[in-house]
């Protein structure tokens, strides 16, 4: 298969992409869509109802639709006055499956848009990419004017670049596996029995929870979870972390009749404790806790009432159901209390303590709450419930624990639907409630309360003024204290306040991460490449020689990951790295990407090792770093500054991160 060139060249008929694309000087805003496949051209209208509710001028757009054109999804607009374009696009999609070779379309590069398209049995899912800076070659449709230097064109072209078909492929993975996550893969029969089934009614208004998938991919909310394939954690004293964590786990097994399967404390969008079988083919999923954290987040009626849910975990069992007992947690009434300041901030008076040359000067976290663990009692204790109720229970506004319902909720997963269990698991929150106040004693409002992220943020960020950098993400992967856990990750705020202020400079930020995940893994980032499906094939593939069921394991992210076949970009962007140091230098910013390797090479077995044998410092295996700096700073000292970081949140990675205490098994 011949691989495909630049974007705007042509090709040969028999790429995986598009034959030819579009030049940008020769596309029309919505009034025609031009596209050309193997040497013929298509061109269709749109309806003016289409133009009018349909905003081309958006950095992104998504949508879903069947294989007959049926509308389901649109992530701006009404789906059903988009019809007239999901015909066009269903069109295309069938205008390239009717060619002799069998090829299905990749993706279209088309002026500053590129179109990706994922076809998932008879659903198809189209990600469209726009420029967020406009060139300004454009105006001309010239090639550049002159005393315009070869340089200055690349580094126009890369700003006005959209976002790496890579990326949008993952992207759309993550929102096909969130509509299994609500419906199941059955949901493909559907079509089979009933091609034009309108499956918006299925969905209902789950909408919210498909959008807030999508919006994982961007820097305001958290871009780095869909990155990493991880989630984000509480940060809290290991002390306490580890007795909730023991909780949790003897709640995990008490729950008559059947027990839970999964138990799961959230504060937010951030993860406390979990607990879950030992069995390594029983593990959790990071995307499918990504993609269950997303569902409590995006469903605000959930704090309502006591939920007792459907849900599927696509990389467990993507043909069936589970049913998840969602429960809040009522804030205690010292969470209303006014808060002591931050003691993160950067100008902590209080003394370091001795460290080795990397952290020097750089007080750790257990250095400076070392006065503060006083109040937290033993967790032994606590109360049942009677238990009574239905399935859906509206909380009981006047009870003494405080009233309303705060933003942490346990989640009890089991096999079973009786109402037996949901009642089980009703005492069972009732429980944990008890004890985990009994655990946190006081500091239950510094790291669950209103300004625990506030205090959260302050730490990162003098974490990020120490090392002069102006932004950090950071990534845990494989095993933590002997034990598998769930990829896991956080992100420092933006500290210069004209990036931060700015999302255009904060995508081309997580633009250069992205290209380094990719080159590190692959060796390129260009943007016109596309997947060749080769490469993720046998024993030297993306998925480490796992099998045909996908739960091989060989990924870097976790011991039985699940990726299946169908995951090309996941299974990319969680495999091993060939690389351990990339860097960029742009005219604002440089980046240095740090990335921990296995001993045996990338797809191979092998054991995990500490990539301080690779010049990486004290980055584990397994784990990334990538560190955006001033462009004042030369790639040398920024790679010293990162290696230093790099000690720095290692050292405090048990109060930052769940560790082999915090995922108990």
């Amino acid at each position: 298969m011949p691989p495909r060139t630049e974007a705007h060249a042509e090709q040969q008929p028999a790429a995986v992409a598009v034959g030819k694309a579009t030049p940008a000087a020769e596309v029309e805003p919505p009034g025609k869509v031009q596209v050309t496949v193997g040497g013929a051209e298509e061109a269709g209208s749109e309806g003016e109802d289409d133009d009018d509710d349909f905003d081309w001028g958006a950095a992104k757009h998504i949508f879903v639709l069947s294989n007959a054109g049926k509308p389901v999804f649109s992530l701006s607009g009404d789906e059903q006055r988009l019809s007239t374009l999901m015909s066009l696009i269903q069109g295309m999609l069938s205008l390239c499956a009717d060619c002799d070779n069998g090829d299905e379309m990749e993706s279209i590069s088309a002026g500053s848009r590129r179109f990706v398209f994922l076809k998932r049995g008879n659903l198809v899912l189209v990600g469209v990419s726009s420029s967020l800076v406009e060139t300004a070659s454009g105006d001309e449709g010239g090639e550049g004017g002159e005393g315009t230097g070869k340089e200055e064109d690349e580094a126009a072209a890369a700003a006005a670049a959209p976002e790496c078909e890579s990326f949008m492929r993952l992207q759309l993975e993550y929102l096909y596996a969130s509509i299994l996550f609500l419906l199941t893969s059955k949901v493909q029969g559907i079509f089979l029995k009933s091609p034009g089934y309108d499956l918006r009614g299925l969905l209902g208004g789950a909408d919210t929870s498909l959008r807030g998938i999508i919006e994982l991919a961007e820097p305001s909310r958290g871009r780095g979870r869909m990155l990493a394939g991880g989630v984000e954690t509480v940060w809290m004293d290991p002390a306490i972390r580890s007795r909730v964590a023991r909780n949790l786990q003897a709640a995990q097994t008490a729950s008559a009749p059947s027990g839970a399967l999964y138990a799961v404390w959230l504060c937010g969008e951030k993860l406390v404790a979990l607990a879950q079988p030992r069995a390594p083919s029983h593990h959790l999923s990071s995307r499918d806790l990504l993609l269950l954290v997303n569902y409590v987040a995006t469903q605000p009626a959930l704090r309502n009432a006591e939920s007792w849910t459907p849900v599927c975990f696509p990389r467990f069992q993507k043909t069936g159901y589970l049913y998840a007992y969602i429960g809040f947690l009522e804030d205690p009434p010292s969470s209303t209390l006014p808060r002591p300041p931050p003691q993160g901030n950067a100008d902590q008076n209080s003394p370091p303590a001795q460290h080795s040359d990397a952290t020097a000067g750089t007080g750790s976290i257990a250095d400076e709450n070392e006065g503060r663990r006083g109040g937290s009692a033993s967790a032994d204790g606590g109360t049942q419930s009677n238990g009574s109720g239905s399935r859906s229970i509206e909380r009981d506004s006047g009870t003494e624990a405080g009233g309303a319902a705060g933003d942490s909720c346990v989640i009890l997963v089991s096999v079973e639907s009786s109402s037996e269990q949901f009642q089980a698991f009703r005492r069972t929150r009732s429980a944990l409630e008890s004890r985990f106040r009994s655990a946190l004693g006081t500091h239950w409002d510094r790291y669950l309360g209103s300004g625990a992220e506030l205090e959260r943020e302050g730490i990162l960020t003098k974490f990020c003024t120490q090392m002069k950098a102006l932004h950090f993400h950071y990534c845990l992967r494989g095993k933590q204290g002997g034990a598998p856990c769930v990829t896991q990750c956080l992100s420092s705020p933006f500290v210069d306040h004209e990036l931060a202020s700015n999302p255009a400079a904060q995508h081309r930020v997580w633009g250069y991460y992205t290209r380094a995940a990719l080159r590190v893994r692959r060796g390129s980032c260009q943007e016109g490449r596309v997947f060749c499906r080769r490469r993720f094939e046998g024993n030297n593939g993306y998925f480490g020689g796992g099998g045909g069921d996908g739960r091989g394991s060989g990924s870097p992210a976790e011991e039985g990951n699940g990726a299946s076949e169908e995951e090309l970009a996941t299974a990319l962007f969680e495999s091993d790295p060939v690389h351990s140091l990339a860097y960029e230098v742009g005219d604002e910013h440089t980046v240095v990407s740090l990335f921990g390797k296995r001993d045996g090479g990338a797809g191979g077995g092998g054991r995990w090792v500490s990539s301080s044998s690779a010049g990486t410092g004290r980055l584990g295996g397994g784990d990334e770093l990538h560190v955006c700096f001033p462009s004042s700073v030369s790639p040398e000292d920024a790679y010293k500054a990162a290696v230093r970081l790099t000690a720095i949140v290692r050292r405090d990675r048990d109060w930052l991160f769940l560790t082999g205490t915090g995922a108990a098994k």
